[in-house]
């Protein structure tokens, strides 16, 4: 049986920062500086992100406020 993640296409830094709720920018600096752990895959000079690896970054990002 194969891995489901694996077979999904890969986003582009547009479609990323819009599924991380920002900015095509902040993602370039992001990737150039490693302050925030987004994984993502160079092939050549592209840059793209697997849709699970932004969906784990948005739930390591997730906070939920106790009342």
């Amino acid at each position: 049986m194969e891995n489901p993640h694996l077979c999904q296409p890969l986003l582009n830094r547009k479609r990323a920062a819009h599924e991380v709720n920002s900015t095509l920018g902040t993602l370039e600096v992001w990737n150039s500086t490693g302050t925030k752990e987004l994984v993502y895959i160079k092939i050549g000079r592209a840059v793209r992100y697997r849709p699970y690896d932004l969906l784990a970054f948005n739930l390591a990002r997730l906070r939920i406020r106790k009342s």
